[in-house]
């Protein structure tokens, strides 16, 4: 759940849709393309496009990196539509480990918390808590950049040591 501004100018919940990109489905990949292409201050979009590409290049399915992305659209996710895209992230996944690692995490610049009379808020945070019910199971582990360090310790997330930008949300 994010937040949607409504016609009065007024934020209530809106329910979005979390995605697992198929690593095999050229639409798929086709979409992480377009945001990539259209996101133009995104940091982080291009690691996202750049891995799945090449995972999905060399037919590199079960290597334990998954690729995620929030989306508005409610129905026929075999065809993504990438205008409906908020934000794109990247998962390293290894089933003997107690944690999965969020590699790359990207909202889409218009919706970013800097922004003002954006039509969404709180999509960084809808995508975190998706990926928190997705991985109920595990800590989730993340290396931030200073200016997110904030952002991710209001989600729960806690620093490893003083001086790091590892941090971790630790389950119970």
């Amino acid at each position: 759940t994010i937040q949607k501004r409504d016609i009065n100018g007024k934020y209530k919940d809106h329910n979005v849709s979390l995605i697992r990109i198929d690593l095999s489905n050229k639409e798929d990949i086709f979409a992480l393309k377009k945001i990539n292409d259209t996101w133009k201050d995104a940091i982080f979009t291009s690691d996202v496009y750049d891995d799945a590409k090449y995972l999905h290049d060399n037919d590199i399915f079960n290597s334990g990196r998954k690729f995620y992305i929030l989306t508005t659209q409610k129905k026929r996710f075999n065809r993504l539509h990438p205008d409906s895209i908020l934000a794109a992230t990247g998962v390293s996944v290894k089933e003997f480990l107690p944690y999965v690692s969020i590699e790359h995490f990207e909202t889409k610049p218009e919706f970013q918390f800097s922004e003002h009379n954006r039509l969404y808020k709180k999509v960084g945070t809808g995508l975190l808590n998706a990926l928190k019910k997705a991985f109920e199971d595990k800590d989730i582990t993340l290396h931030s950049v200073s200016s997110s360090l904030d952002f991710y310790k209001y989600n729960g997330f806690k620093q490893l040591s003083y001086d790091s930008m590892n941090l971790r949300f630790f389950r119970g």
